[in-house]
């Protein structure tokens, strides 16, 4: 799923593991959402923000088309996925946006590569690149890019049901916020990786040109690659 106040997002591709005669692990590339055909296989949410109460309502394939909410840029191809930013608002109502999510499912087993351009980052502002299980949250929900409001660092995340626990990241600089994965612990906060690049969000993402995030589903665990390729693991 992808949730915006204004992204730039140049492609997506999911990929499932094939096991080689000689038991090394290879991908292979199954989907790919990118170019003029972006935005043929999402589901468009097309409801107000009754998950999280944000001041927020997820408009429609066709609004968020003929609103220039959701489009392909003919320059540069990539997807744009913005919020409503030239309207007045009156008070206490709420601002046109878009949430999408594929219209297929990745099992274990499944690595998903996003490639963004641009994201928002400031005051009120909430995008998410994350995945979940159709019956939230038994299947859990792996966060793999979120910023809120004034973080300056891209935090990833899992939340799930009671059990899970974060093992320490590869990375021992890596700053853990919290290893409990239950969304019945610290009011759903979930297990918490926050990257210590500078660059994993924010104005200076944005300013490096993005970045690559890569989420790999195993039966061994969930590991992230971000951009500077650092990575990180969980298991339960």
């Amino acid at each position: 799923m992808f949730k915006a106040q204004y992204a730039s997002i140049a492609s997506l591709g999911l990929l499932v593991f094939v096991v080689q005669p000689a038991a090394a692990v290879s991908y292979n590339l199954v989907k790919d959402y990118s170019g003029s055909t972006f935005f043929d296989e999402w589901v468009f949410y097309d409801h107000f923000d009754n998950l999280t109460n944000g001041d927020a309502v997820f408009v429609s394939a066709s609004t968020a088309a003929s609103s220039k909410l959701a489009f392909v840029d003919s320059g540069s191809g990539h997807a744009i996925v913005k919020v409503d930013n030239t309207s007045q608002v009156p008070s206490n109502e709420k601002r046109n946006t878009v949430r999408i999510s594929t219209k297929d499912r990745y099992a274990v087993g499944s690595v998903w590569v996003a490639d963004m351009f641009h994201v928002p980052f400031g005051c009120s502002v909430w995008p998410a690149w994350w995945s979940q299980a159709p019956d939230w949250p038994i299947g859990g929900e792996i966060d793999t890019f979120e910023g809120v409001n004034q973080v300056t660092h891209n935090q990833m995340g899992l939340h799930t049901t009671t059990g899970c626990n974060q093992v320490s990241p590869v990375q021992s600089s890596t700053l853990v916020n919290s290893t409990n994965c239950d969304h019945l612990a610290d009011s759903n906060l979930g297990c918490i990786v926050t990257n210590p690049d500078a660059a994993s969000y924010g104005q200076a993402f944005s300013a490096a040109g993005g970045g690559i995030f890569v989420t790999e589903l195993a039966s061994s665990g969930i590991s992230y690659v971000p951009q500077g390729g650092l990575k990180h693991a969980f298991t339960e």
